[in-house]
């Protein structure tokens, strides 16, 4: 059975388009699973001004097999074995015969059960109920209402169609009643009727609509592309601004518009972004140059480019034109003057201004590069005049008016001034989630942690979805900037030091930034690294340095389900279940009876020698293979031992020796976690 379903409704928020078209996608299957329905083919889509899906699904739903707990078996049978009224009772209450049921115990004792088998009905007689749990299971971020408060729902609902295998389905929302037909896009503004829904994308085409997302960004793209041919000229392909393009329209057409050759003295970057974020346009390059000339997308056919093209270029040269009155009001000064400017720029509430930032910036750049071990007389100066400029074009008149250039219009001010390249550099790296050069990635450590401590300090801690400062994603960029530029660098001792520079001392504070980091790095190693649950749990012992948790997470997913693994995972085990409640570790080797316990003593002390050297250097992988080596002479060691004696002098020191190389072990990770391979369990 083929199914259609479509909404249409008033545009779409361009926010809304993409999560629809997920949501569609997992909630629609899942709805029909739960269904007893079995789909085999499902096409969901999402344009601006409906939403649906097409599926083929099974005709009728699966059987249903469930069980029923009846009276114990003494009660269902007399002694005779012969059925009491009771289980008669209970047979016809369930509608099943003796056929029907199965003696079995539980922890309870032996009871009958009715195994009860339901036919699945036709799958037309329930799709209104599978729709209706689809729209409803629906979220979006401002749902609205309309009318007489019909709703909530993305946007006010104008017509609905529901068919099976050609037939219109009885279905209701927002008082609107489904039938099969549908409308073509607004330019058009006609009806049409679908009378199957094999018909329905042929004929969405036919009214200009193209309603798949992924059709729309392949008509985009092409058409990009043709304009580069026909006009040799290259288009700067930028993937957000294409999803906008996609998100915003039914049936995307492309068109070549021109602006002021004059605002081509503007940087590059100015004119690129005021064509992106101002008109959704995209640039257009010949010979790497910067042209006077963007390409835009109107939603409808190729007769509306014309009106739309002048259109367009007054409010791109409009733009322009503001851009180059405040750029040239602005180089009337040297950008480190605008820095005194920022006294005067709130940071944030209870955390001082912008130039009380910067000084922060300034200090805790020079303690991440004291941490860093840092002997460079010249990167130091390079950072310190990095951090000092880092918010200075914040105060400037074009990032005032065009707020998206922040960190851009301060590399520009700082290049035309004369400052060195990787100053420049890193006034806008500071803003990237991981910068590409030393300077840009210390200035942007400083003030991403300046900015998270502040506020968990101040008690602006984000909480579920609520995070109004950004300080998750900032975290994350920390996370992954410690990793990337290979950085051994506690994180607690960033966190102190930022709370000193505010004036602050709060242990409850440095407790919950702990966990903040760690649930980042958690879903950092996870998700965006692939590396099993297990092993992450495992690595987070070392949250503190991310960059310790990383390496160890990456040699124990390289080693895992090898020999060294399982030799790595039972030699913990055997140590630390016998001591996790133990929590001495000074012990005597001279109270030592046995040959197994020297034997072990002997290895320990040479692999905790090498192990510290391996972490030292941060081979990971090297201090894994090294604590393997001890499972062998711990199995000797638990065989010929009895750790714990009678004697509790002999017993405690025994245990105080285990717990040391149970610690030793933590160093690489705490094992605990990792799950052991079959073979082994």
């Amino acid at each position: 059975m083929q199914v259609l379903f479509e909404i249409g409704i008033e545009e779409l928020p361009e926010s809304e388009v993409f999560s629809i078209e997920e949501q569609l996608r997992t909630i629609t299957r899942k709805v029909f699973e739960n269904h007893r329905v079995n789909v085999s083919d499902l096409d969901v889509f999402v344009a601006a001004r409906r939403i649906g899906f097409l599926a083929k699904v099974a005709d009728y739903q699966r059987e249903n097999v469930r069980e029923k707990r009846g009276p114990a078996r003494s009660i269902a049978f007399d002694k005779e074995g012969r059925p009491t009224k009771a289980l008669e009772g209970f047979l016809r209450s369930c509608g099943v015969t003796l056929d029907d049921i199965k003696v079995r115990e539980n922890d309870k004792g032996t009871y009958v059960y009715a195994i009860i088998k339901e036919p699945g009905k036709p799958t037309e007689e329930i799709l209104d109920e599978v729709v209706d749990e689809v729209v409803r299971s629906l979220h979006f971020a401002r749902p609205m209402r309309w009318g007489e408060n019909v709703g909530p729902f993305v946007r006010p609902v104008h017509w609905i169609v529901l068919l099976a295998n050609g037939r219109p389905m009885k279905f209701s929302a927002f008082k609107v009643v489904s039938n099969r037909v549908s409308f073509s896009h607004r330019y058009l503004g006609i009806p049409f009727t679908v009378d199957d829904p094999s018909q329905y994308l042929d004929l969405c085409r036919r009214h200009m609509i193209v309603p798949k997302i992924a059709d729309r960004r392949s008509k985009v793209v092409e058409q990009l592309r043709e304009v580069e041919e026909t006009r040799d000229v290259e288009i700067v392909k930028d993937n957000e601004l294409i999803d906008e393009v996609v998100a915003l329209t039914e049936y995307p057409t492309a068109f070549l518009g021109e602006f002021k050759r004059d605002f081509l003295e503007l940087p590059e970057e100015v004119v690129k972004t005021t064509l992106k974020h101002h008109q959704r346009v995209f640039a257009v390059l010949k010979d790497g140059n910067l042209q006077n000339a963007f390409v835009a997308f109107v939603d409808g056919p190729r007769e509306l480019s014309e009106s739309a093209s002048a259109g367009y270029s007054r409010v791109i040269n409009a733009r322009l034109d503001d851009a180059k009155f405040y750029f040239e009001r602005d180089r009337k000064r040297k950008l480190a003057d605008f820095v005194a400017d920022l006294e005067g720029v709130v940071f944030q509430h209870d955390l001082g201004t912008l130039k009380d930032k910067v000084g922060r910036i300034q200090r805790l750049s020079a303690f991440i590069l004291k941490g860093l071990g840092n002997r460079d007389p010249k990167v130091e100066s390079l950072v310190d005049r990095a951090a000092f400029l880092s918010k200075a074009d914040t105060a400037t008149m074009l990032v005032y008016e065009f707020p998206e250039l922040q960190g851009v219009v301060g590399r520009i001010y700082a290049s035309m001034d004369g400052e060195p390249q990787e100053v420049c550099q890193a006034l806008e790296e500071q803003y990237q989630d991981v910068p590409s050069g030393v300077v840009g990635a210390v200035v942007s450590v400083a003030d991403k942690i300046d900015t998270i401590v502040g506020n968990f300090a101040v008690g602006n801690v984000p909480s579920g979805s609520r995070d109004p400062y950004g300080l998750k994603r900032k975290a994350i960029s920390v996370v992954k900037t410690l990793i990337g530029f290979e950085w051994d660098l506690p994180l607690d001792k960033l966190f102190q030091r930022a709370l000193e520079l505010l004036n602050m001392d709060q242990e409850e504070t440095l407790r919950e930034l702990d966990e903040f980091f760690r649930v980042r790095l958690e879903g950092f190693l996870q998700e965006e690294k692939g590396f099993d649950y297990d092993v992450v749990r495992a690595s987070l012992e070392l949250s503190n340095k991310p960059l310790r948790a990383f390496l160890s997470a990456t040699a124990l997913q390289e080693i895992k389900g090898s020999d060294l693994y399982d030799d790595l995972v039972v030699g913990f085990e055997r140590v630390f279940n016998i001591t996790k409640n133990h929590t001495e570790t000074y012990f005597d080797s001279r109270h030592f009876v046995e040959k197994a316990e020297f034997d072990l003593f002997e290895v320990f002390l040479q692999v905790e020698s090498a192990v510290e050297d391996f972490i030292a250097h941060l081979d990971y992988r090297g201090a894994m293979r090294k604590l393997a080596e001890l499972r062998r002479h711990i199995d000797r060691y638990f065989d010929e031992v009895f750790v714990m004696d009678r004697d509790l002098s002999v017993r405690m020191n025994r245990l105080s020796f285990l717990k040391r190389i149970a610690l030793l072990f933590k160093k690489v990770g705490d094992l605990n976690w990792l799950e052991r391979s079959e073979e082994e369990q």
